[in-house]
């Protein structure tokens, strides 16, 4: 599983076309979630790319996909879109200008523990591999990292253990095209939905 939704205020870079003559949108969907003000890169193609371009700067719903995208000298994530409906809520203007409503980005994933976790102060950093939607009959796989804070798990996450978790999507400060998921619940085990759950704080 790999599935997003988000709700914030579309801001668009303009609608292009492929060299294939497929049309593409791509922008940000901005929010304010509980402690600060987000934006989540989003791609979208065809009929759902003129949809979207046509919802800039109003309030929407997208639902879809994290895929993580390895270039030289760097990484970025973005959302590829799946569905999009307007919404109706109250705008005001962010710090930086721009439109914004109070909104949220959540994700739910589940694959296998691609590296051993990494420890930082208050919790520790899981690298997941997951799939990803790839045309009609094939998949992809792509790479998320989960942020655990501190809890007290029954055993250690390993490298090859199964997961699936659930949390809120954040943009780092420092380069806004890295996404982390802060898993707010993660069960583990042979079978993921059914196996050990653990609420994280």
């Amino acid at each position: 599983m790999n599935r997003v939704t988000a709700i914030g205020v579309y801001l668009g870079d303009g609608l292009k076309h492929s060299r294939n003559g497929v049309p593409v949108a791509t922008g940000k969907v901005a929010y304010r979630s509980v402690s600060r003000f987000a934006r989540l890169p989003l791609v979208a193609f065809g009929k759902l790319a003129e949809r979207l371009a046509s919802l800039e700067h109003r309030p929407v719903m997208v639902g879809g996909y994290l895929q993580e995208y390895v270039y030289e000298g760097g990484r970025r994530m973005q959302v590829t879109v799946q569905e999009v409906f307007p919404v109706d809520l109250l705008t005001f203007k962010a710090p930086l200008g721009h439109p914004v409503v109070d909104g949220y980005a959540r994700a739910e994933v589940s694959g296998l523990v691609a590296r051993p976790p990494a420890a930082f102060p208050g919790g520790y950093v899981v690298r997941v591999a997951v799939r990803y939607p790839q045309g009609a009959v094939k998949e992809g796989e792509t790479f998320v990292n989960l942020i655990i804070q501190e809890v007290s798990l029954p055993r250690p996450l390993a490298q090859g253990d199964r997961v699936y978790a659930e949390g809120a999507i954040l943009g780092r400060r420092n380069d806004p095209d890295v996404l982390d998921i802060l898993v707010g619940r993660i069960y583990f085990g042979e079978n993921a939905h059914t196996g050990l759950q653990v609420e994280v704080a």
